[in-house]
């Protein structure tokens, strides 16, 4: 399982201990948790090998043993163990991290056919609002009950455990410092980096967030007076360790041969992966009244709640920009040249305003349906194109793309 911290990961580990030996029966020393990011451990580089040969006392003979490992690219040669191990029956295993790389390129090279991958993100808008559900009650019905958990959402993220914070202000500090001091701090320390040039550019990126990345302009503003200068070969190898670690989500432009109005430029763009980021990380004392604050967090969740449409599908996202730099649509819904739908994004309470720009892609991206998703109340369909408030958006199945 991979994911960025702070998003459950462990507590689902310590779940799932709970319901083998609650509900399955496993007697608890065949269950073994071990994080091989502790603070506590000596050096950092214990093999997995080491927890799977110390037998707990009371361990049974007669039940499989299961094996659950937080942050196992932290263990020595962690990948090919595992393989072998699997290989060799020793137990069932369930492994994650909060470096997407490591993980998939371990699984590339050694798990191929012996484990399944999933992705965890920050809560999407339904799962926060399950925290505030009455039981069997709809998430729609949720939000009518108590309409304020939209702006609670925009405000706090999908990290669970600020879901029922009692301070925003509080939750927004800690985000940071979870994020500074861990994510960044201590994650990317042993890749020898700059990490204060890489906090830093986390910091740039996120407050940008949706914003074109183009290196050569990013570089030059990351140069300081009397540091040592930032070379492109840094920067992009900064980038990626932020993607890595999940903080940061690519979006490659659109791209289609027939088309040349809207075939994007060769730049990617890069959201903060939980749109709590964006706001935490504002430096504004009341971040959601500051129009692009609040337009930033609201492209960073509409991008999440996309990424999950669209998994375990065929389809792809991207963005569309014309060569002129004039138009530009958020979101290219597609599976390869066909477009399923196009969406804009816009903090505004009045859509109409992007009605032109959008329809104007529609017809030129032959998209089957576009979409306006907004800060207002108004829904309703204008000629091909959808106006959708935000909160109805966030909670509509993935049916409108066409996919699962």
């Amino acid at each position: 399982m991979v994911g960025p911290r702070q998003v459950g990961k462990t507590t689902l580990l310590l779940q799932i201990a709970d319901d083998l030996v609650d509900r399955f029966g496993i007697a608890p020393p065949n269950v073994t948790y071990f994080d091989f990011s502790d603070d506590r451990l000596a050096v950092e580089g214990v093999s997995p090998r080491d927890v799977v040969d110390y037998a707990p006392p009371g361990f049974r003979q007669d039940q499989p043993r299961f094996f659950l490992f937080d942050e196992v690219s932290r263990g020595a040669r962690w990948a090919q163990w595992l393989k072998h191990a699997v290989d060799a029956h020793h137990g069932r295993f369930i492994v994650t991290d909060s470096a997407s790389t490591l993980l998939r390129q371990g699984s590339r090279e050694s798990g191929v056919g012996r484990w399944d991958e999933y992705s965890i993100e920050a809560l999407s808008m339904r799962e926060f609002l399950a925290f505030q559900a009455l039981p069997g009650e709809a998430p729609g019905s949720t939000l009518t009950r108590l309409p304020q958990l939209f702006e609670r959402y925009l405000s706090l993220g999908g990290r669970p455990e600020h879901v029922l914070a009692d301070s925003l202000i509080e939750a927004r500090r800690r985000i940071r410092a979870d994020t500074v001091d861990r994510a960044i701090g201590r994650d990317l320390i042993r890749y020898d980096v700059d990490v204060e040039r890489v906090r830093e550019l986390f910091v740039y990126l996120v407050t940008d967030s949706g914003a074109i990345f183009d290196a050569a302009a990013r570089t030059r503003l990351l140069q300081r007076p009397g540091a040592s200068p930032v070379d492109r070969r840094s920067l992009d190898k900064w980038v990626a360790l932020l993607e890595e670690t999940m903080l940061i989500v690519r979006l490659e432009p659109f791209a289609r041969a027939a088309t040349g109005k809207l075939a994007g430029r060769s730049y990617p763009k890069l959201y903060a992966s939980d749109h709590g980021l964006v706001v935490a990380f504002s430096g504004i004392a009341e971040p959601l009244e500051d129009f692009n604050v609040r337009g930033r967090a609201l492209e960073a969740v509409v991008f999440q709640h996309l990424r999950g449409c669209v998994e375990h599908t065929d389809l792809a996202l991207s963005y569309a920009r014309d060569k002129q730099g004039t138009a530009e649509v958020d979101f290219v819904v597609h599976d390869g040249p066909g477009v399923h739908a196009l969406v804009e994004v816009t903090g505004g309470k009045d859509p109409r305003k992007k009605l032109e720009q959008v329809s104007a892609a529609s017809r030129d991206l032959k998209a089957r349906r576009s979409i306006i998703v907004h800060g207002g109340l108004e829904e309703r369909r204008e000629g091909t194109v959808w106006l959708a408030p935000a909160p109805s958006f966030l909670l509509a199945t993935s049916d409108w793309i066409g996919g699962a």
